[in-house]
């Protein structure tokens, strides 16, 4: 998974980044968010339409619960990791936490008393875009700089180059003794990661390397997404790939065109556009496998749905934003990073959890759901570490985070874990 993040996740965001022209907090707001939620919305719409139904309470407190994780956990990961130690932009920090806040109050208005209807998820959709657009509208106000095109496409201070070394893409360069054990083991799984997944970190593949992206990932893709031959059978997933393939093929010819002046960040996009979606794709792969691993342990030791939902479920999915965040951070870009820490748990709250209970409804009517009190008390805790970083960020640390404030974060998240297993096992 930290493979993933730091080689192909990361760069590729970047360099979209860069492309579009945003600055490090609106691409941690929408890329980043966007490349973290995912998993969690596809693995969502994908049950809904297995079984035509969705598990309102478990998908609830997970989304919360994976909120919390990633307020209190991630965040102070972040900050402690962050080289810049740069103060927060006052507005910006303002309108995610607050965003943050108007995303629980709206999932507790859509849980609330009476029946779910399709009105409720809908006005958690329209929240998000209205999100969204004054993120973009304010995208040029802050301090937060532009991302380099160059630099997404570097990884070392070493420039692009068209022929990347074989030793690289294995990982056993510069490897010795148990090292290069280690790498060799690796190995098959890296290449095969590098055969579907163009790395922007290491340059530009190589015209071969291309052709085998163009062919390979498509492939994957469609079996990543559960559209592989057991689903569509193995005539039209073989028809659809070889169609993608074509299509993939066509815009790198398109980019690559010598007529007239060539516009040197088309070819960047494009890879930069398939490494996302692979990426994405990867990530929901190994957190699918992570969260069944851990699901299974919960459900073994009996833990019941609520617990199971806020504490097993909300790490197995906010452990990829950890891996992901600590790569980025590690980069240099910080400033994204934070801006992700929030902008994850708005997507999950008001896309991954309300899409899928928008087509519910769509589909099967007004859901009947009775607020357990362990999700009620999920939405206490969420507003209440809202609540204390609007205090404490700009009264306390004067906008300035630091150790004392990832600490006093950390010990917050985990007063409030402790607080909902105790109240979960009756212990309180």
């Amino acid at each position: 998974m930290a493979l993933i993040a730091s080689t192909f996740l990361c760069p590729a965001i970047e360099c979209l980044a860069a492309v579009l022209g945003m600055d490090a907090g609106l691409a941690g707001i929408t890329l980043f968010a966007l490349a973290n939620g995912a998993p969690d919305l596809l693995t969502q719409v994908a049950a809904l339409l297995s079984s035509n139904q969705v598990d309102v309470g478990l998908a609830a407190s997970a989304a919360l619960g994976s909120g919390l994780f990633v307020l209190g956990v991630v965040f102070p990961t972040v900050i402690c990791l962050d080289t810049t130690q740069a103060p927060l932009h006052p507005g910006s920090f303002l309108r995610d936490a607050l965003a943050y806040l108007a995303a629980v109050a709206l999932a507790f208005l859509t849980l609330g008393p009476g029946p779910i209807r399709p009105w409720q998820p809908a006005l958690m959709l329209c929240a998000y875009c209205l999100y969204i657009g004054v993120c973009v509208a304010g995208s040029g106000r802050g301090p937060a700089r532009k991302l380099s095109l160059t630099s997404a496409l570097q990884e070392g201070g070493r420039a692009p180059a068209w022929a990347t070394p074989f030793a690289d893409l294995a990982g056993v360069r510069g490897k010795r003794g148990w090292g290069l054990a280690a790498a060799l083991l690796r190995c098959p799984f890296r290449l095969v990661l590098h055969g579907t997944t163009p790395a922007l970190g290491l340059g530009l593949p190589s015209p071969a390397h291309a052709a085998l992206l163009t062919l390979a990932g498509p492939a994957f893709f469609l079996v990543g997404v559960d559209l592989g031959p057991p689903t569509l059978g193995l005539g039209r997933w073989a028809t659809l790939s070889a169609g993608l393939s074509g299509l993939c093929l066509a815009l790198g010819g398109a980019c690559t065109a010598r007529e007239g002046r060539p516009a040197p960040s088309r070819l960047p996009a494009l890879l930069a556009c398939m490494g996302f979606l692979q990426s994405v794709v990867w990530m929901r792969i190994v957190a699918g496998e992570l969260v069944a691993l851990l699901q299974a342990v919960g459900r073994a030791v009996s833990l019941p749905e609520d617990l199971l939902g806020a504490t097993v479920l909300a790490w197995g999915q906010g452990i990829p934003d950890l891996v992901a965040a600590v790569s980025v951070a590690q980069s240099g870009n910080g400033p994204m990073a934070l801006s992700a820490c929030f902008g994850g748990p708005v997507f999950n709250i008001l896309v991954a959890f309300g899409a899928p209970t928008l087509l519910a409804t769509l589909r099967g009517g007004a859901l009947t759901y009775a607020l357990a009190p362990g999700v009620g008390l999920l939405f206490v805790t969420s507003v209440l570490l809202a609540l204390f970083m609007l205090a404490s960020v700009p009264l306390a640390y004067r906008w300035r985070l630091d150790a004392r404030a990832a600490a006093s974060l950390f010990l917050v998240y985990l007063a409030c874990q402790l607080t909902f297993l105790a109240v979960e096992q009756g212990w309180l």
